[in-house]
């Protein structure tokens, strides 16, 4: 790329290649091209043209700070040098511009012209001269600053004619300013060859010039060099002598007429010039003529005013004087304090009045005829005593005007309020009610005497009470409650002063609100006393005592623990602002109760019930044996045996002594009550609960053909039970006699001599007996055939039970396998519904080996659903009640529940180890737990209530319990292990 000079002409000149470039080029037109070419030949270029000249130089007339009065013609004079630094600079290639620059031209294509008054607008103009170069690229161009039609030299004062006596000061002002764009100067007589310079400012002060007329100047001279002056004439001779009375600056109090007098002479002789060549003017307007002249008092506004006197002397020249004069001025008036007003003894009291001293009245201050200061405020400190202050002073016509009041300086008497016994009486303090008392009054002086006592007056709640200095007050005489008591002393000076003081009046008087008298504490405790009043907040301080001397508390409410053993006084006690004690007593007893302990030591605890309730085993015949024994705690050592009495059921005696032998007839939860009585008479009472459960077994000793391997069990009604005999494949049925024996429950029927009906006589169970169930009329067996591979369910009628079961009813067959009709080595069934009547009703089965519970549909002997997953299932139930399932996982060691459509699961029971079989009664779950030999017993909740029973053959042991069953108050247990039936009898279950 290049840079080229005037590129594809003639002289074209190649000036560089850098960019940016930069090169100097001589004066003229000159094109400048920048241009390349590229790989394939091809040429580009851009060019730009560019004029080189200097500025024309441009001058003109006026110069800058030009003034020109009006009416003045001014010239304009324009002169330039072109571009090239030689040739005059052509008038066509000149423009003027006034006031603007670039916009509407002044003049052109001129170098000279005349500016005629009066075109323009006077005032401060800026003029501009441009000038175009030769090639028309630059432009010169200079400003002026000018001032046009300047106004013209006028003296504004004194006026033409004006006398000057030859004392006075010839004083001149003039316009415009001198000071400003024109220098003006003051001439004397001008035109004339004495003529002489007064000053060169706007305004000249000099000494009169000669007596005689004389011409005064003020010129000025503009840019331009012409000259503007104004003239005036002034006579300068002595003027007739003047005098005022009263002088100027006077000011006088209102109220009163004054003279007004002049003194007037001629400026020659001195002769008096006559009182009728005498004029006054009020506020320079024609007043009065002669002197002296009255002026009533109304007659002139208040206010100062200016005063004139003319005086015409004999040879007619007049002379003026005046005089400011104050009419009306305020009569003096005491602002403050007013007249009455009291201070106390050495109070430095501010004094202040209307009006203020001027140049010619001066205002005093007087404290009884001797003056204490000056001017209109002023402080000063009066003697105790009663004061009369004038406030005074005199104008300049010796006229005085006074003000005048009374101030008393004392001190308030003191006042002080005591009750009877001389304490001082406090805001707050408070009276008992139900007694006398009395107050003290007492007043002093200032002057240390004390107040007489008639001058004592007593107020109650306001209103005016009682007079002197004691005063007795009867009880009952005020209302409870509070009251303003004031009492007011009047010194010898009229001077009040008060107290007031708020009391409360009929308090209530103390009295022990707990424990009531003759209650009994213990020892070392901490015991509670509460009271009233509350002294709380308030003057009073209640103070409590026991024995009178020993302190533990104040208020309403105070505990200790350190009382000692005995009966002991209590004592509530406070006094109050009139010295008046009120107390209240109480006697209590501080002893440690004595203690009672039994415990049952006949027959060994079987088991501990929820709440650590003891349980124990003891049929009819076998006593409960409860030992005893007693302790002082205040004497020490053992209660005698004579000091425990025994109560049973609670509230019936039985015997007093250290021993207590029951013979409990009905099972159930036992309440006995122990008392200890000490010296004191003090009883402390232990009552001992605990259970007592009845137990019978019946084994192969009481069953003719014996049991082996029994597991379920039935109950059919209030008297009958059925036993599932496994081994010998047999059902048992059992006849509930109660009451009919005193060896046990089970009566022997039809035939004393056989006590179980074997059905294995008459070959009905064929297969293995796995378990057996009821439900109406019926029970049902559940049986599996081994060898054939099949599970049956029989239902027997047990509609005559004085009769042996001869057949069964229906009979339901179950292969052996997983489908929905078959079934694995089933533990359990559960029958719901009243099959006798045809009615709705289901099998409920436990198909261990599937894992799973089989809902089985009695009417249409067909499969309805079932609950697959279960681990172990060994037992199954159905609650009437909330209409669940509740199925034994011997897996898990737990029992599960269900709906009774086998889909929505509840609360699981945690048996703890694997369970054989369980039970449900209205409120609690029985179940069994063969490897522990105990029953565990649940909530319906799924919480463990308590554990009860022990691996053994005794009364409450149990030898693989399996089967379960409740029948009222009534518990049936079948042992494996014993192979027996054991029954235990509670208060509920």
């Amino acid at each position: 790329m290049e840079w080229w000079k005037n590129w594809g002409g003639a002289g074209a000149e190649k000036i560089g290649d850098a960019t940016p470039l930069t090169y100097t080029f001589p004066a003229g037109r000159h094109r400048v091209t920048y241009v390349g070419t590229d790989s394939q030949g091809v040429v580009s270029a851009n060019s730009v043209d560019l004029t080189i000249e200097n500025l024309p130089l441009v001058a003109f007339t006026p110069v800058s700070g030009s003034v020109f009065f009006i009416g003045t013609v001014i010239p304009f004079r324009g002169i330039g040098t072109d571009s090239d630094g030689v040739s005059p600079l052509p008038a066509a290639r000149m423009t003027w511009y006034i006031d603007s620059l670039g916009d509407t031209p002044w003049r052109t294509s001129t170098a000279a012209f005349d500016l005629e008054s009066g075109v323009e607008t006077a005032g401060a103009r800026r003029v501009t001269l441009e000038g175009q170069s030769l090639l028309g690229g630059a432009i010169g161009s200079v400003s002026h600053d000018i001032t046009i039609e300047y106004p013209l030299p006028e003296i504004t004062s004194p006026a033409s004619g004006t006398t000057f006596d030859p004392s006075e000061q010839l004083v001149l002002n003039g316009a415009p300013v001198a000071d400003g764009a024109i220098p003006m100067q003051w001439w004397l007589d001008y035109d004339s060859p004495g003529r002489r310079l007064l000053g060169n400012t706007t305004m000249v002060s000099t000494d009169s010039p000669s007596l005689g007329w004389h011409y005064v100047s003020y010129i000025g001279t503009d840019t331009a060099g012409i000259g503007n002056r104004d003239d005036i004439m002034v006579l300068v001779r002595a003027k007739p002598g003047l005098a005022i009375t009263p002088p100027d600056g006077t000011c006088l109090f209102g109220g009163d007429g004054i003279n007004l007098i002049g003194m007037a002479t001629e400026a020659v002789t001195l002769a008096p010039i006559p009182s009728g060549n005498l004029t006054w003017y009020l506020d320079g307007t024609f007043w009065k003529t002669n002197s002296p002249n009255l002026v009533a008092p109304a007659e002139v506004a208040t206010g100062l005013h200016r005063i004139g006197l003319v005086a015409v002397d004999s040879s007619g020249i007049a002379s003026a004087a005046t005089s400011s004069i104050y009419f009306g001025y305020t009569l003096p008036s005491i602002q403050s304090p007013a007249s009455g007003t009291q201070f106390t003894g050495g109070s430095n009291v501010t004094f202040n009045a209307v009006p203020p001293s001027t140049d010619t009245i001066a205002m005093r201050w007087y404290d009884d005829g001797v003056e204490f200061g000056t001017g209109d405020s002023v402080s000063y400190a009066p003697a105790i005593g009663l004061h009369t202050i004038s406030y005074a002073g005199t104008d300049r016509l010796g006229r005085g005007a006074t003000h005048t009041i009374q101030i008393l300086v004392d001190d308030p008497p003191t006042v002080a309020l005591s009750w009877g016994s001389g304490v001082a009486v406090q805001n707050g303090d408070i009276v008992f009610g139900g007694h006398a008392y009395s107050m003290i009054g007492a007043a002093t002086q200032s002057t240390n005497l004390p107040v007489p006592s008639a001058n004592l007056k007593w107020y109650l709640d306001g209103a005016p009470w009682k007079t002197g200095t004691n005063v007795n007050i009867a009880a009952g005489e005020l209302a409870t409650g509070s009251h303003r008591i004031a009492l007011w002393a009047t010194d010898e000076l009229g001077l009040e002063a008060s107290v007031t003081r708020t009391i409360f009046i009929g308090y209530p008087v103390s009295e022990i609100t707990s424990p009531a008298s003759g209650t009994r504490v213990d020892t070392g405790i901490d015991t509670t006393f509460t009271a009233v009043p509350d002294s709380s907040g308030t003057t009073i301080v209640m103070n409590w005592y026991w024995d009178e001397t020993n302190a533990f508390g104040t208020g309403e409410s105070a505990t200790t623990n350190a009382i000692a053993s005995g009966r002991r006084t209590i004592t509530y006690v406070g006094t109050d602002s009139a010295d008046f004690e009120s107390l209240n007593s109480m006697t209590i007893l501080v002893n440690r109760l004595p203690t009672a302990t039994a415990l049952i030591v006949n027959p060994a605890q079987y088991a501990t019930a929820p709440g650590d309730i003891p349980i124990f085993i003891a049929s009819p015949g076998i006593p409960i044996v409860l030992n005893a024994t007693g302790t002082d705690y205040e004497l020490g050592g053992i209660q005698p045996a004579a000091s425990l009495s025994w109560y049973f059921p609670p509230g019936n005696f039985r015997t007093t002594g250290a021993s207590l032998s029951l013979n409990i007839e009905n099972p159930g939860t036992q309440t006995v009550v122990l008392t200890s009585t000490d010296n004191f008479g003090s009883v402390a009472t232990t009552t001992i609960q605990f259970w007592v459960w009845d137990a019978e077994i019946y084994d192969n000793s009481r069953i003719s053909r014996g049991l082996s391997n029994p597991t379920g069990i039935v109950g059919y009604d209030l008297d009958t039970v059925f036993v599932a005999n496994a081994s010998n494949s047999e059902i048992v049925k059992f006849k509930r006699g109660r009451l009919l024996t005193a060896s046990g429950d089970l009566m022997l029927e039809p035939d004393p001599a056989t006590v179980s009906q074997n059905l294995t006589a008459v070959g009905l169970l064929t297969n293995s007996l796995i378990t057996i169930s009821g439900a109406g009329d019926s029970v049902y067996s559940l049986e599996m055939d081994i060898g054939a591979g099949t599970s049956r369910i029989k239902r027997f009628s047990a509609g005559n039970l004085a009769e042996k079961m001869i057949k069964p009813a229906k009979t339901y067959q179950f292969p052996l396998g997983g489908s929905d009709d078959q079934l694995d080595h089933p533990t359990d069934m559960q029958i719901v519904g009243n099959v006798d009547a045809v009615e709705a009703s289901v099998f409920y089965i436990a198909d261990r080996a599937n894992g799973r519970v089989v809902k089985w549909d009695i009417p249409n002997d067909a499969f309805y659903s079932k609950k697959t997953g279960l681990s172990a299932p060994a037992a199954v139930r159905f609650n009437a009640s909330d209409q669940r399932v509740y199925i034994l996982e011997q897996g898990l060691g737990r029992i599960s529940v269900y709906d009774k459509e086998l889909n929505t699961s509840y609360t699981s029971y945690n048996i703890g180890a694997p369970g054989a079989s369980f039970c449900i009664s209205a409120t609690k779950i029985y179940a069994t737990d063969p490897a522990s030999g105990q029953i565990v017993m649940f909530d319906m909740n799924g919480n463990t209530l308590y554990r009860f029973g022990r691996p053994g053959t005794q009364l409450g042991e149990f030898s693989e319990p399996w089967g379960i069953a409740v029948i009222e108050n009534d518990l049936y247990v079948v042992e494996r292990g014993n192979n027996r039936v054991q029954r235990i009898r509670g208060g509920s279950w």
